[in-house]
């Protein structure tokens, strides 16, 4: 009995009528055009959301009804800290110190100026996973992000059990919600490659002023349009990817998928969503200024009355806990935020 294999063209024809569908069905989520006017009727598109502070409420009680579970999160980051990434290096935290006393000297702020440099320095390293070693080496590095984003996937994975009115532990949020940390890494490389326009225009600005190319007002300006074109082309597109964060959290989701459901959700919706996210920014960096500022002038003067406690790291271990409440504020606003987003089933204007 001979087999009959579909001729060439038959293959060719099934292509492109799966194509045709796929461009179909793009154009029915995503309905406007490049280089074509869309009307201001035709993308009006309801987004029912509270507003900053009724939002920023909202969140909070949702983190003080589950703030035991969140204590233990923050219990385990530092710990798991201390022990991996050498947060009790208290050596480059003396230099600092030191720093701090040498800059504070050379100007008539004292005190103030001595307290902003390290207050400075402390929010700089929560950017290299939240520890003041400078010896850290790229792969503690590593391992401190890898942490906030296990604190991450936990809170979504906690958010998400309580929404659906399920009993959970703190324990079953950590030892469950890694199941999606692949899909989440690749979300997350994805996001740094969107922001690499940003980038660009930071470092480009950083290399002409060295040069002193800014002396010539017509190139500043026109470098400063380049430069919000470059900024504005990352914000557009990380917008929808920090929604992707929570999505690809999902049991059996892909990263890619993520990243295009996420793409439905937010459009002709960008821009108040973003303004979310701009509030979330402002409200992390009042309780960085509020909290760790305080921390570091007591630390001053404890210093200044006990010498031995300038080996005690107090202000490092700080870091380390705002950094991870950081991370559990953002991803219980985002979440939240993700909720709101999705029970309104207005369809893509």
């Amino acid at each position: 009995m001979r087999l009959k294999f579909p001729s060439l063209t038959t293959h060719l024809q099934r292509k492109v009528s799966v194509l045709r569908g796929y461009i179909k069905y793009y154009k029915l989520r995503r309905p406007h055009r490049s280089f074509r006017r869309s009307y201001r009727s035709n993308y009006t598109r309801s987004l029912d959301i509270p507003g900053y502070w009724a939002l920023t409420a909202e969140v909070f009680k949702v983190i003080w009804k589950l703030r035991a579970k969140f204590i233990v999160f923050i219990a385990v980051y530092v710990l798991a800290a201390i022990a991996l990434t050498g947060i009790w290096s208290t050596a480059t935290y003396i230099n600092v110190q030191s720093a701090a006393s040498q800059a504070a000297d050379s100007s008539e702020g004292g005190r103030f100026v001595e307290a902003i440099y390290i207050f400075l320095s402390s929010v700089g390293s929560a950017f290299n996973g939240g520890s003041l070693a400078s010896d850290q080496s790229e792969v503690q590095a590593l391992i401190s992000s890898i942490m906030l984003i296990f604190v991450w996937l936990s809170t979504v994975w906690l958010l998400r059990n309580v929404f659906a009115h399920k009993q959970v532990s703190a324990r079953d949020a950590l030892y469950t919600s890694g199941s999606s940390v692949l899909p989440t890494l690749i979300v997350s490389a994805i996001i740094l490659v969107q922001l690499i326009p940003f980038a660009l225009a930071t470092v480009g600005y950083i290399t002409l002023v060295s040069v002193g190319v800014f002396d010539n007002t017509v190139l500043l300006m026109l470098f400063f349009i380049a430069a919000i074109c470059f900024a504005l082309v990352s914000i557009y597109l990380v917008t929808s990817s920090l929604i992707a964060l929570v999505i690809v959290t999902l049991p059996g989701m892909y990263p890619l998928r993520a990243l295009s459901l996420a793409g439905d959700i937010v459009i002709s919706r960008r821009i108040r969503i973003l303004l979310r996210y701009a509030w979330l920014v402002i409200l992390i960096a009042v309780m960085w200024l509020i909290l760790l500022y305080p921390t570091i002038v007591v630390h001053q003067l404890l210093v200044e009355s006990f010498n031995f406690m300038q080996y005690v790291p107090v202000v490092p271990i700080a870091v380390a806990i705002l950094a991870v409440v950081s991370t559990i504020l953002s991803a219980t606003y985002v979440y939240v935020l993700y909720r709101k987003i999705v029970d309104d089933t207005a369809p893509p204007a």
